[in-house]
């Protein structure tokens, strides 16, 4: 395997693995984020899916710009510690 058939395959488990993932979005909203039409990852879960270079580096860009929006938003207050302060109150 090519050092670009391995990097291209490394790109595809991750778009996979966060599309996947609770934290992920569906395949249409992260088309719409990176640009892409919205049919362009409806295979991505078949064996056989051989997207464009572009259109893995626009999910690979569009994923990072999501992580890094989330990880700049403050975490909602744990409603249990409240909960748990009132009772001991």
């Amino acid at each position: 395997m090519t050092e670009l058939a391995k990097a291209a395959a490394k790109a595809i488990a991750s778009i996979r693995k966060f599309v996947a993932s609770p934290r992920g979005v569906s395949k249409f909203a992260l088309c719409r984020r990176a640009g892409l039409s919205p049919n362009t990852l409806r295979d991505m879960d078949e064996p056989g899916w051989k997207p464009k270079p572009e259109t893995l580096d626009k999910a690979l860009a569009a994923i990072a710009q999501l992580k890094a929006e989330r990880a700049s938003r403050p975490l909602p207050a744990d409603k249990g510690a409240k909960q748990t302060e009132r009772r001991a109150a």
